[in-house]
């Protein structure tokens, strides 16, 4: 989740930023058309151009970080698992949710997760804990999901 706060920030700040200089460089063109500053003129016209069309697609970027930061939210704070539920608390269609789920799970901005088709929810991934005996010395290991080290000999159980 902190990977999707990061990538929210940017993109807020460059959305922020390009809107703010698509502003300025409309006064910056005038002025530097007035004065015959041709090559500053140029720049600003091209500066104008990338924020008027490049900021549109900041800001969705941004807007669509900013959707999946509600939506993991719900999973992880609200507890709510079901997509008929995540989809009416977020007013979007339940095939959206699905996707939106199935995008964090791949991207990495929740874990301990993993998606459902046939309950249509997330389910939590519980490690499987088992005993076993160590190789070496005969002792009980714990191993979570197969993975464990003996406390008494060091022995790396898998």
């Amino acid at each position: 989740m902190e990977k999707l706060k990061k990538q929210k920030t940017i993109w807020f700040w460059v959305a922020l930023l390009t809107s703010i200089l698509a502003v300025v460089s409309i006064l910056v063109v005038v002025l530097s058309a007035i004065n015959g500053m041709f090559l500053i003129m140029a720049f600003s016209i091209v500066l104008l151009v990338h924020g008027f069309y490049g900021c549109i697609f900041y800001w969705l970027a941004f807007a669509k970080r900013r959707s999946l930061m509600r939506l993991l939210t719900l999973i992880t704070k609200e507890n709510m698992l079901s997509v008929s539920l995540l989809s009416v608390q977020m007013g979007k269609r339940e095939i959206d949710i699905i996707n939106s789920i199935k995008e964090c799970i791949v991207k990495g901005y929740i874990s301990g997760y993993y998606f459902d088709e046939v309950k249509r929810s997330l389910c939590e991934i519980v490690p499987v804990t088992k005993a076993v005996e160590c190789t070496s010395c005969g002792a009980s290991v714990m191993t979570f999901d197969g993975v464990g080290k003996c406390e008494y000999c060091g022995t790396n159980i898998t």
